[in-house]
């Protein structure tokens, strides 16, 4: 690489010039220092700021790796929650939906224990009506007894034992019937 050092040390001996530089013992010299500065420097400064700067690329590739990753992780969580969301959403549809159906069932059962509870009503006010019906006609009975007692002994113009001729007057009742009274 370099020329032959011997024939220029004769050249820088002599003191030539080639060029612009002139050929000493001092440009030898500069030369050879170089390069023993270069080797040096080379050694000592050259090769550790250069693991260095290898390391620190080695620790930004790992970050931006290790970055990438916490991305991608953080990608599959914002799915894995957008896909919890969506069934919670329709988790929320479907309580609505079940909420608003047990809502019409229980109105429907609701409606149809207040029809039942009318239904018993009529019933208990048709038989109360009976009832008071035959209150009634068993009162009307023993009105027209009453009357005809007093017509009888209006007519008769002595007086009748009032148990003997209401015995007389319903046994003349039973003989009609309970059908004609019962209208």
């Amino acid at each position: 690489m370099l020329p032959n050092i011997p024939v220029l040390a004769d050249v820088a001996a002599k003191g030539t010039t080639l060029g612009l530089v002139t050929i000493s013992y001092d440009l030898v010299f500069q030369i050879i220092n170089t390069l023993i500065l270069f080797f040096v420097l080379k050694h000592f400064l050259f090769e550790p700021v250069k693991k260095v700067m290898d390391e620190r690329q080695e620790n930004i590739n790992h970050e931006l790796e290790s970055a990438e990753l916490k991305n991608k992780a953080a990608d599959a969580l914002v799915e894995e929650y957008e896909a919890k969301l969506k069934n919670i959403e329709d988790e929320g549809r479907a309580i609505i939906k079940e909420a608003t159906e047990k809502g019409h069932l229980r109105a429907t059962d609701i409606i149809k224990d207040a029809d039942k509870e009318a239904n018993n009503i009529r019933k208990r006010a048709h038989k109360d009506i009976e009832r008071e019906q035959t209150k009634a006609v068993n009162e009307l009975k023993e009105e027209i007894v009453s009357l005809s007692l007093l017509a009888a002994s209006k007519v008769l113009e002595e007086d009748i034992d009032d148990n003997k001729h209401k015995i007389l007057v319903n046994q003349f009742l039973d003989d009609l019937g309970d059908t004609k009274w019962g209208n």
